[in-house]
């Protein structure tokens, strides 16, 4: 890519996604891997001990990835594909797929970027012709996967800038709250609700 060449930056979870990407592939390895369902207790514990702030946001993630225990890179790839093999088109926002065909039609490079595991979207992403995806790190620690960063808030901007330092942000989808310092690069920032568009207007 052209240090010239504008982009254009998405995010994922509640933006194309419908849904929830960590959520629904728990649920999915839970409905395939019942015994799985012993670290349910863990991932609760760990909710309600960083939402009285005993924990931080990277140990809550990293606590709730157990039920992937003592899988290898290639096994939990083998997961994470069969999940969005299970999920049909419908999953994902009719409008976004359409914003992102017509920007590839303009020569806009379009870049996915999210709080989830890039490991875990990177199959969607490549689905919907993502032209990058930007994301969390996890890395496989002893026989579990941990959260190594989160890339959330100003994290996105950090790793967008580092990525691609001089790239024209053409515009920015998102249906996070936290992405404002992301709305900001852009010339065009867009808010996206269950689907809908909508220009953002700094507070």
């Amino acid at each position: 890519m052209s240090e010239s060449t504008p982009i254009a930056v998405f995010d994922f979870d509640g933006t194309l996604y419908r849904k929830d990407t960590m959520i629904q592939f728990c649920w999915y390895v839970y409905n395939q891997h019942p015994l799985r369902l012993r670290y349910a207790p863990l991932q609760l514990i760990a909710a309600v001990l960083h939402y009285i702030g005993l924990i931080p946001m990277l140990t809550f993630k990293s606590l709730f990835l157990r039920y992937t225990a003592g899988w290898s890179e290639l096994e939990l790839k083998e997961h994470v594909d069969a999940f969005w093999k299970s999920q049909g088109d419908v999953v994902f926002h009719d409008n976004l797929v359409e914003q992102i065909k017509t920007l590839q039609s303009q020569k806009i490079h379009c870049v996915c970027i999210s709080a989830s595991p890039v490991l875990f979207i990177a199959p969607a992403c490549e689905r919907l012709g993502f032209y990058d995806v930007l994301g969390s790190e996890i890395a496989k620690q002893n026989q579990f996967w941990t959260f190594t960063y989160n890339c959330r808030g100003e994290n996105k901007v950090a790793v967008l800038k580092k990525k691609y330092p001089n790239a024209t942000i053409k515009v920015v989808f998102s249906d996070n709250h936290d992405d404002q310092a992301l709305f900001a690069l852009a010339q065009e920032a867009y808010w996206v609700k269950n689907g809908n568009c909508v220009p953002f207007i700094a507070p």
